[in-house]
């Protein structure tokens, strides 16, 4: 088992791991902007500000307080324009070993503010998404428990209410 974890074992998963992270992210990505795009066309609004940071986050969360869509729609922002950026550093940067707790870690120092100022968006985004995907659930007509699916699954949901015709916004059924 002690070989399992040796350095150059750990660092080889490490770097797998750090090749497949944008994949993973630019599937999610594609998927998110396909579903809000089909959702914004079912609000009547135009499909490619979904493709927008900051623009889609203040659409998306339209039924929503003003302070909870704004942080709701700057931490997207944020979170739109950061991604591409970690990734890039991340395929580009060069892997260090840092020991922490016991245990040793590989990353890229220069990542550390990136990291940082992402981890707060996404933290802000999470907190004021549970807002947001109660009202638009309520707004929707839809169960309670869509909020969860909204704020632990919000790709998937995007995919599911953009595709399915069962959740168009009252305002805008015609």
């Amino acid at each position: 088992m002690q070989d399992f974890f040796n350095t150059e074992r750990m660092y080889a998963i490490a770097q797998i791991v750090r090749t497949l992270m944008p994949i993973m992210a630019a599937i999610g990505t594609v998927t998110s902007v396909i579903g809000l795009w089909k959702i914004f066309r079912k609000w009547n609004q135009p499909g490619f500000l979904s493709l927008i940071p900051f623009a889609r986050g203040w659409i998306f969360g339209r039924d929503s307080n003003k302070r909870p869509r704004l942080l709701y729609s700057i931490s997207d922002g944020v979170i739109l324009l950061l991604t591409p950026i970690f990734y890039w550093i991340r395929a580009t940067g060069t892997l260090t070993e840092a020991h922490i707790g016991g245990f040793t870690f590989y990353v890229d120092r220069s990542m550390i503010i990136i990291t940082v100022i992402w981890a707060i968006a996404e933290v802000t985004r999470f907190g004021s998404s549970v807002y947001i995907s109660a009202n638009l659930v309520k707004k929707n007509g839809q169960k309670k428990r869509w909020i969860l699916s909204w704020v632990l699954l919000p790709k998937l949901s995007r995919i599911v209410w953009g595709f399915s015709s069962r959740f168009v916004k009252e305002d805008a059924k015609g």
